[in-house]
């Protein structure tokens, strides 16, 4: 008993009023605590006398934080060890309690209403105003320090109340949900860490109170537009509204509406190899079952929904699964119940299309498993584990490698007693379930049942003892003539690995392969196969086979099929074939065939007969493909590099069986789940001796150029195939290069293999991610040598285009001249067909990198002059910057290693272009090739015509340094500082030495160290940079700042042999060089808190909503009001033009943008200045050709068709004009404007009142100027 107690039970009413006014008078607190808990009332004097006596105490806190922590976020944490016994006293006394929630809310209502605008917004100021304002009390000034240090206080007060059912909040409520919409910092996320008490009050009243429920979403509206890019403003939103949703009443919402809606694809965008969007789902999925005081509801609600969503986007399912895997890892472990185990066994019935995704999003469901509580049964574990397996038809590759992982669970969790009495019932009915039990809890009894061996096999977990059990089984298989039927899965029994030699040694099948011959069955037939394929493994005598033999079984087989009219069941069927020709691999790998007899055509007329009339489905053409793999390899082996007669005609039969297997399997699409068949497929039908044949017989050419060509078109989203197509090409190449001259089919399938850029859409570029996010987080292994995507896919995809360098390195020149040639004159190299598609602008610039690659490491003087001089002259229009790089690369490599008479000739032509500034672009280009021609003959000074090269460039170069032209004027001038350093010890004029020098030391004076400079930080040198790394995209990473494919060191290490002379080095990364745009974009977000920095037990519960609360970082688009205002920009060709108008059109609310092409929303230029606004501003495709048509069209909805263009009967754009609310406007080209064809359509056009000198502005400027007068009339 309590001393309080004691002398409470000794004093009369009185008394302990005196008692109770001392200590309150005294300061006596935590006396006063022991009085309290000894449930005595306190009067209305004690109350009002404690008030005063708790509002003291916190008002003398506030000096203390605001000197010690003016500028933190300061918690309860932070308030001294006397206010925890005030907090005490506080929640122990109702009457104090409401006096002090008063206090608080009218010191709130104090401090917003004196700093309204600083506090909200206008919108949130008229909700504040109209909801929330305590209109009857005086008005005075609050500090803010007052403001943090009493919710401080409040935060302590609810982590030392019991239970806040009894008290009524409504007002103090509101308060504190609208104060998290504050644009105070401290202010908004302390009232958001109170909400982790006061949750389920708010959802409480929502569900009583229409009104309140309006208020609260009207307010979570208001703070999702208003949250911007502020990272606490985007925690605090979503921490408010994520509460709301967890809670029970609205786990509806949370399952049907919000999560699926983060689930879309659209949003599991990838950079570099990362996909930050997905791993901010997963925290959030696992932060929303942490903060929930309904833990079990939520993990049923999302498994709920995984079902709801078991055909959606799979690596969507990964993350949103792994969510709650990682919870249950760090977290809450071993908590899942019979009712999840239920809901995992459903989810284990969809199937993932990708192995990669498949692979991942099992293993996280069967680790799932792992965290039963103590009311999961052994039996339920197991028939969960067995329900995955029989989803999988039967396959335990998912589980094996998790066997270990679930035998420690099973060993620490689960009483060997118990276990004995859960199974017992379960036994003995199913041979997977008891394979499973006896893997998982090692119990002995099953293992005598042979089909239970089966899946022990299957499992790889087998003991010594069971060889007995095995051995009596298959001697029983072997005497076929006891057996009327062959039982099902026998030839698994030959997979066993405890089986030893001494047991192979000992089986006699002879007796087996004669009742096959007198009886076929299919189950006999393929424990037969089994059978001799592991004999001849482990060199036991077996049937001596003729090749007659070989020839009859494949007559049995078709008289089989045709007596049991397998037709309906073509699985069957296709399984027979597929046994079949492992029992020919087999013979083919021991028997040598005999030409005088026919025999490989014997063998080549079977599969013929197989593939176009007997079955034609996957396993029996994977088989076939396989068998033509094995001919080619053994029976077509060039004498000389070249193949006689016979083998010819052998080659043309395989290539005739291979085509009939494309066309059958090729169609719209390739199934994904026949990899291996398209994959062996390439590899023979590319194989060096079948390209051999290929390139000495034109016959074929056609034929296999146009497989080819369809390989190349599918891969676009199909992996693998283009890896295994440029490794073959490579092999070729190695072997047989010397013959190769001008094979134009061949020339062709490289060269749109290298330039091939495959599918944009995340479902494609997420497998590498979900890969490594599996080697990370899921697998059971780690430090694996071969990653999961390497299992799957084999090697990346560009390592087909390293394997085509590789090629090309070793071609001769006249190779090498009819790449370029064929770049040149058959592609679209030169000039885009379109300026605005991103993906042809990259397939440009893989053309040019092939085409530098065969100038620089060939004889500069053997191209074909009348290419390069088509080359030289597409400078003159040329687009893209990149590009440009290239094209002025290649030709400063070709004139600087050209005799002088072409020299001359050349440079005439582009000093022609030196002083016609109207193309600043131009003269940019042609002053750098000429410098860095001249910068690679610099030490050639003997060169006849260097001098004077040297001389015309230089006058130019001095007076384009006060070009009027900026670009020319800067690019000049930044030029000098490389020139000057490099060139002065060969000037021989000193007046020009001492210009040269002048400039040099002006430049130098305004060069700002460290930053971009437009001339000598755009210039290479033909020597130093000529390495693999510098061509495959180094220079350009030096260069420029935008996305470009790169080959690293690495990569060309990894796929050409160290052994190689390679003409050219390897060279290195110079990351340190690389413009820092493009390093900024793999930077992951600084802001965003781990949750495992939340140490203490406070910031375990008030933090756990602030973990990863910034998914959604954009506003939703179908939250912005739009205006009718159509913009027609489908005659702008420029990318950055179309990305700065998307920009602008949806910051001021345009309803839609036109474009003539749709793909430009890829182009790296059009993305560079649109940044993500082509997300959300509504864009439609209007070819130039539809424009009329389409204006028509809105014509008719009531449009005012308005031009933006100058002509005679143009309106100025003033304040007089008053725009239509359903106004189209049209703008023109960059150089034409609009075309007369289009005038005629208009109902009238405008023109912006200009004042200065020039005549015109850029089009995005003038499309801002409109847009903006339009949006400030209607919106």
């Amino acid at each position: 008993m309590s001393e309080s107690l004691v002398v409470l039970r000794y004093l009369n009413a009185e008394q302990r009023v005196s008692l109770l006014d001392d200590l309150i008078e005294q300061d006596n607190f935590s006396a006063l605590v022991g009085v309290i808990d000894a449930h005595e009332q306190l009067t209305g004097s004690h109350v009002e006398a404690l008030f005063e006596k708790v509002v003291s105490k916190v008002d003398n806190e506030v000096q203390e934080i605001d000197l010690q922590n003016a500028h933190r976020d300061v918690g309860c944490e932070h308030l001294s060890e006397d206010m925890d016994i005030f907090a005490k006293i506080v929640v122990s006394v109702p009457d104090l309690w409401v006096k002090i929630e008063r206090k608080i809310s009218v010191m709130l209502d104090n401090y917003i209403r004196c700093n309204m605008g600083r506090c909200f917004s206008e919108a949130m100021k008229k909700v504040y105003e109209s909801e929330c304002s305590i209109a009857e009390h005086d008005m005075e000034q609050e500090e803010t320090s007052t403001v943090i240090t009493y919710l401080a206080f409040l935060e302590l007060l609810f982590l030392k109340q019991e239970s806040l059912q009894t008290l009524e909040l409504v007002a103090l409520d509101k308060i504190l949900i609208v104060l998290q919409a504050c644009n105070i910092e401290n202010i908004a996320t302390s009232c958001s860490r109170l909400m982790r008490w006061t949750h389920q009050s708010v959802v409480s009243q929502s569900l009583k109170s229409q009104s309140f429920d309006l208020f609260l979403w009207h307010v979570i509206t208001l703070m999702n537009l208003e949250k911007d890019e502020i990272d606490w403003k985007q925690r605090v939103c979503l921490s408010l509204l994520l509460r709301i949703l967890s809670n029970e009443a609205n786990l509806n919402v949370l399952r049907t509406s919000f999560i699926p809606a983060l689930m879309n694809a659209h949003f599991f965008n990838v950079i570099g190899c990362e996909c930050p969007y997905g791993d901010k789902l997963s925290e959030f999925i696992k932060s929303i079952i942490l903060a929930s005081n309904i833990k079990s509801e939520i993990i049923s609600s999302i498994l709920e929904l995984l079902i709801d969503q078991g055909t959606s986007f799979d690596p969507a399912r990964i993350y949103v699964t792994y969510g709650i895997l990682n919870c249950l890892n760090t977290q809450v472990p071993k908590s899942l119940q019979s009712k999840h185990f239920r809901l995992i066994r459903r989810l284990f019935e969809f199937e993932c299309e990708e192995e990669v995704f498949e692979t991942t999003l099992q293993h996280i469901l069967l680790r799932l498993l792992l965290h039963g509580n103590n009311s999961i049964s052994a039996a339920e574990l197991v028939q969960s584990v067995v329900a995955h397996i029989k989803c999988q038809r039967g396959d335990f590759k998912y589980v094996k490698p998790l066997v270990e992982d679930f035998r420690e669970h099973c060993v620490i969790n689960f009483n060997p007693i118990l276990v004995d009495e859960q199974l017992s019932p379960s036994l003995g009915v199913d041979s997977v379930f008891d394979a499973v039990a006896v893997t998982l809890f090692d119990i002995s009894g099953p293992r005598t049942d042979i089909n239970v061996i089966k899946q022990l096999i299957k499992l790889d977990n087998l003991q010594p003892e069971d060889n007995s059990i095995i051995s009596t089984e298959l001697v029983r298989l072997l005497d076929a003539k006891e057996l009327n039927e062959y039982p099902k899965d026998c030839d698994i029994l030959t997979r066993a690995k405890t089986i030893n030699q001494g047991i192979w040694s000992n089986l006699n099948v002879q007796s087996l392969y004669v009742s096959l011959r007198e009886n076929f069955e299919p189950e006999k037939f393929k424990f037969f196969v089994a059978l001799y394929q592991n004999m001849i493994n482990y060199g036991t005598i077996v049937v001596d086979f003729a090749f007659t033999d070989i020839c009859d079984i494949y007559e049995s087989i078709k008289k089989f099929n045709t007596a049991k009219k397998t037709d309906s069941d073509y699985k069957m069927k296709d399984s027979l074939y597929d046994t079949y020709f492992k029992l020919l691999f087999v013979y083919l790998k021991t028997t040598p065939l005999r030409q005088e007899r026919n025999d490989i055509i014997n063998i080549l007329n079977i599969l013929e007969s197989n593939v176009n009339t007997d079955n034609g489905y996957y396993l029996g053409n994977l088989g076939a493909v396989s068998i033509c793999q094995t001919l080619t390899s053994t029976y077509l082996i060039p004498i000389a590099n070249k193949l006689h007669d016979e083998q010819v005609v052998i080659g043309k039969h395989i290539i005739t069986i291979l085509s009939t297997i494309w066309d059958n399997i090729s169609g719209e699409r390739l199934i994904l789940k026949e990899r291996d068949l398209h994959l062996a497929f390439i590899d023979t039908l590319f194989h060096p001796h079948i390209l051999l044949l290929v390139t000495t017989d034109s016959e074929y050419e056609t034929k296999i150029s146009k497989i080819g060509l369809d390989i190349i078109s599918k891969a676009y989203s199909r992996r693998s195939l283009l890896p295994h197509l440029g490794k073959r090409i490579n092999e070729f190449f190695m072997s047989y290069n010397s013959l190769l001259l001008k094979c134009e089919w061949m020339i062709a399938i490289m060269v749109n293999a290298f330039k091939t850029v495959q599918m944009g859409e995340n479902v494609f570029k997420l497998k590498p991610v979900i890969s490594k996010f599996y080697e990370n987080h899921v697998s059971a292994f780690f430090g694996l040598q071969q990653s999961l995507y390497y299992q799957v896919y084999g090697d990346d995809e560009h390592s087909c285009r390293v394997h085509i360098i590789s090629a090309i390195l070793f071609c001769n020149n006249t190779t090498k001249n009819a790449i370029v040639k064929y770049i040149v004159t058959q592609t679209k190299a030169l000039v885009p067909v379109k300026r605005t598609d991103g993906v042809e602008g990259l397939e440009r610039l893989l053309l040019w990198q092939l085409i530098l690659l065969c100038v620089v490491t060939s004889d500069a003087k053997s191209i074909e002059w009348s290419i390069f001089e088509q080359m030289l002259s597409s400078i003159e229009d040329e687009s893209s910057p990149l590009v440009r790089i290239c094209k002025e690369w290649s030709i400063a490599h070709v004139l600087a290693h050209q005799e002088s008479e072409k020299l001359t000739k050349q440079a005439n032509y582009l000093f022609s272009h030196f002083d016609d500034h109207s193309k600043p672009i131009l003269v940019v280009t042609v002053e750098k090739i000429i410098y860095i021609t001249l910068k690679a003959m610099v030490f050639d000074i003997k060169n006849e015509y260097f001098s004077t090269l040297q001389d015309r460039f230089v006058a130019l170069l001095v007076a384009n340094c006060t070009s009027n032209k900026p670009l020319v004027r800067h690019f000049s001038n930044s030029l000098i500082l490389s020139f000057w350093p490099k060139f002065k010890e060969v000037l021989q004029d000193s007046s020009l030495k001492l210009i040269l020098q002048k400039l040099y030391e002006n430049s130098k004076e305004a060069q700002i160290v460290g930053q971009y400079r437009t001339g000598d930080a755009n210039v290479w040198d033909l020597v130093d940079d000529c390495t693999l790394t510098g061509l495959f995209g180094g220079v350009l990473m030096k260069c420029i700042d935008h996305e470009v494919p790169y080959l690293s060191k690495s990569d060309f290490e990894k796929y050409i042999p160290q052994s190689t002379d390679l003409p050219i080095p390897i060279g290195i990364d110079e990351n340190d060089k690389w413009l820092s745009k493009r390093e900024s974009k793999n930077v992951s977000n600084p802001n965003v808190t781990s949750p495992n920095a939340l140490s203490d037990s406070l910031q375990t519960k008030s933090g756990a909503w602030e973990t990863v609360l910034d998914i959604d970082q954009k506003r939703s688009n179908s939250m912005i009001k739009r205006s009718e205002l159509i913009v027609v920009s489908s005659l702008v060709d420029k990318p950055p033009n179309l990305g700065g108008i998307c920009r602008l059109c949806d910051v001021l609310g345009v309803g839609l943008l036109t474009v003539q092409d749709l793909r430009v929303k890829n182009h790296p230029q059009f993305k560079n200045v649109a940044v993500t606004a082509d997300k959300w501003m509504p864009m439609e495709e209007v070819p130039i050709d539809e424009i009329s048509k389409f204006m028509k069209e809105k014509k008719k909805e009531g449009y005012t068709l308005i031009g933006l263009e100058q002509t005679d009967k143009s309106i100025k754009l003033d304040n007089n004009f008053k725009f239509p609310s359903k106004s189209l406007i049209l703008l023109g080209t960059e150089a034409h404007g609009i075309p007369g064809h289009l005038l005629n359509e208009l109902d009238l056009c405008l023109e912006i009142k200009q004042h200065g000198v020039i005549r015109s502005m850029n089009i995005q400027t003038a499309t801002a100027v409109i847009v903006h007068s339009y949006s400030a009339q209607i919106l």
